[in-house]
């Protein structure tokens, strides 16, 4: 059994999810002017030993070697 929808079924769907989602797309743009760029030095810079430096495959292939590491980021962020 085949649907017949008539104009006034289409208009009123595109109406109602235009209703529905156009608010939610005007929500997530302002969030994304909210969005910042940080730029961070990599794990392979930072954590891994200056002893493995030139053996970094090595190093995280090692299961005997402990992998922690523990960065600190500050971000200062303006608010209106």
């Amino acid at each position: 059994m085949k649907m017949i929808f008539f104009i006034m079924q289409v208009i009123s769907i595109f109406t109602l999810v235009g209703i529905i989602f156009v608010p939610i797309g005007v929500v997530a743009l302002l969030a994304s002017h909210d969005v910042m760029l940080l730029k961070f030095l990599g794990y392979e810079n930072a954590c891994v030993p200056s002893n493995m430096t030139d053996n970094k495959i090595g190093y995280i292939q090692n299961p005997n070697i402990s992998k922690a590491c523990t960065r600190v980021l500050k971000v200062k962020f303006k608010y209106f």
